[in-house]
């Protein structure tokens, strides 16, 4: 046997070397531990990397970091990225404050009792319900590009599920634990 495993390694490059790691089980335990470090140590850089691009946009967007993280789980799961999610609150919120007669059009109030506008979030959820009732459509599509911006059209399979499914995804996100509190 012996004489038949020297002629194999000499056959192919590189088994010989393979063959004497196993004989040596502490170096796969090693190798072995050295991979899951790896892995451990990338999830841990993209989740600080995720975290710093929230709290970026909620910056950029007066969104809590909340709100963005458990939204940016729902627009994930529809194709959307958390950048294309955070440009659409800014559209929206330039189109809150410029053109508040596009959203009275469609019953929504963009500001509170007070005269101050809405929170975006609140505003994008009450637009999702109306954006629902149109279903996916070229209307659907044009209003969604209008109010958001480009990325309106690409998060309109996330808004036509209406303020309802929105929620049920962001309690989904909650569940699994990567809502970002504030």
């Amino acid at each position: 046997f012996k004489n038949d495993l020297s002629g194999l390694t000499n056959q192919i490059p590189g088994l010989g070397n393979a063959l004497n790691l196993l004989k040596n089980p502490i170096t796969l335990v090693g190798a072995g531990i050295i991979g899951i470090s790896k892995a451990m140590a990338d999830s841990v850089r993209e989740t600080a990397n995720y975290g710093d691009k929230i709290f970026e946009l909620s910056k950029k967007t007066g969104a809590s970091a909340k709100d963005l993280s458990a939204l940016g789980y729902a627009a994930e799961m529809n194709g959307v990225s958390i950048d294309e999610l955070g440009n659409s609150f800014k559209f929206l919120a330039v189109n809150m404050s410029k053109s508040p007669e596009k959203f009275a059009a469609l019953g929504v109030a963009v500001k509170d009792a007070d005269g101050k506008l809405r929170p975006t979030k609140d505003v994008m959820l009450d637009l999702s319900d109306t954006l629902m009732r149109l279903g996916p459509s070229a209307e659907s599509a044009a209003l969604a590009s209008d109010l958001f911006g480009r990325a309106g059209a690409n998060m309109l399979p996330m808004l036509v599920e209406g303020k309802a499914g929105i929620a049920g995804m962001a309690k989904e996100a909650e569940g699994l634990g990567i809502v970002i509190d504030d």
